[in-house]
């Protein structure tokens, strides 16, 4: 009896476009509008995003790009970038002494001293003038005295070289040899015409040579080098065309002092 009144007081009180359900039926539409909210959702969430402003990549016509995001972009790019050279050549005047070991394709091998000028015209180009001066040792100058049985008669000993060339330095970079030491250096190629005077040759002749150059300091560089040079000499009575090789090192200073 108290369920039927209270059923009836809920028809007299509800309103007029209220509709009863059954327990079953109220739990399907419970069920019914949770849905309904769900696909109300996910329209307004597509709605904000197809208004929202696009981010493209830069240089992609007709795409809107995030200002702070095309920062950071172009950030990452100048990174990847090669560095500017921490030693620049560029207009610079090089003075280098040096010394090695000398090579002589008809005497004795012998020790060799000289010095360099270089002007660079550019990063990779430059021109030299090199001077060198080694001894004929006496021992290669008696033992051809003993076997032809009599003397050369060479007034003197002294051999001078000095010659033009063209450098031409087509790698630069750097090695880490260290953990907390990097080593930037150059590779350059060398060729150019000169003259040698020693005992038995006065005349001209060829230089080819390659070489490395590391940086110390902006002022201050090591240089290896291996050259050849190729002239004509006359001993005995006959010509030959002899290729001596010099190993050389030495020390450089570049000026101005400052890149």
């Amino acid at each position: 009896m108290s369920t039927a009144f209270t059923f009836a007081w809920f028809m007299l009180t509800a309103p007029a476009d209220a509709t009863v359900l059954p327990d079953g039926d109220q739990a399907t539409g419970t069920a019914c509008s949770a849905d309904g909210d769900r696909r109300a959702r996910r329209r307004k969430r597509s709605a904000e995003g197809a208004a929202a402003p696009s981010v493209g990549v830069p240089g992609q016509p007709g795409e809107c790009v995030d200002a702070t995001l095309q920062e950071q972009l172009l950030a990452k790019r100048r990174f990847r970038l090669t560095k500017d050279r921490l030693f620049v050549k560029a207009l610079r005047h090089e003075l280098t002494l040096a010394g090695g070991y000398y090579a002589s394709d008809l005497f004795e091998g012998t020790f060799t001293f000289g010095g360099t000028y270089t002007f660079f015209m550019s990063e990779n180009f430059g021109a030299e003038l090199s001077v060198g001066w080694s001894r004929l040792r006496p021992g290669a100058i008696r033992t051809l005295e003993q076997a032809n049985s009599f003397r050369l008669g060479l007034a003197r000993s002294d051999v001078v070289r000095v010659f033009g060339s063209l450098q031409w330095s087509p790698l630069y970079g750097k090695l880490r040899l260290i953990a907390a030491s990097i080593w930037r250096y150059d590779l350059y190629l060398l060729a150019g015409p000169g003259v040698v005077v020693d005992p038995v040759s006065f005349g001209m002749g060829g230089n080819f040579g390659v070489g490395m150059r590391v940086f110390l300091h902006q002022a201050v560089a090591l240089r290896f080098e291996l050259r050849d040079y190729l002239y004509r000499q006359e001993l005995l009575s006959r010509d030959f065309y002899v290729n001596d090789l010099a190993f050389i090192s030495g020390l450089s200073i570049l000026l101005p002092v400052r890149n």
